[in-house]
């Protein structure tokens, strides 16, 4: 229920945006989901940035993806067994105790995104398709996070979770900034263009 309250909220906050040049090579991404275009499907974008919310940088992460984090969050040092379980980066703020984790994980030749939303709804309960900078996501919430979750096509899975300073409350607004930045690393020749 706090899940479909949470999808709700940032549907409400939807803005289409137009696509951008992207190193293909290092970002292809599954595109199954386009398919899924039902009015259930989250739609969000760099463009739902509230630019001043806090002075930041971008963080590239394993894949060609990034996300665009408070420059003051500490960023944690992985564990070998962190990297066994396949999380490629974490950061959090020790003031708020908003946090945000990445992984990536192997999945079998031919892995569908379809699969994937079947896997995360028997874990998980409610999830929901969407679209973040054009990137086709599963979108889903567990006790302390929402995650979504994406394929790409050399059949890895994309797991980004923001962690919720509780289940109950509201989705604060630097946690929403960072899931609107979630975008393919964009190419030299497109940042100049711009």
């Amino acid at each position: 229920m706090k899940k479909k309250l949470v999808l709700l909220a940032l549907a409400s906050m939807m803005v289409f945006q137009s696509a951008y040049a992207v190193n293909a090579e290092e970002t292809e991404i599954e595109t199954e989901a386009a398919a899924q275009d039902t009015e259930d499907s989250l739609e969000l974008s760099l463009d739902m940035m509230t630019e001043d919310l806090y002075e930041g940088t971008w963080i590239n992460f394993d894949g060609g993806f990034d996300l665009y984090l408070p420059s003051d969050w500490d960023v944690f040092e992985l564990t070998d067994e962190d990297t066994e379980n396949g999380i490629t980066f974490s950061a959090a703020s020790t003031a708020d105790g908003l946090s945000v984790v990445t992984m990536k994980n192997q999945m079998e030749d031919g892995y569908t995104l379809d699969q994937l939303e079947e896997e995360l709804a028997k874990v998980y309960g409610d999830v929901a398709y969407g679209h973040i900078n054009e990137i086709p996501v599963i979108c889903f919430e567990t006790d302390s996070t929402l995650g979504v979750a994406f394929l790409d096509m050399d059949n890895y899975m994309y797991n980004v979770q923001v962690g919720l300073t509780s289940k109950d409350s509201d989705l604060d607004p630097i946690l929403a900034n960072i899931l609107y930045s979630l975008s393919p690393t964009m190419t030299e020749e497109a940042e100049t263009e711009n």
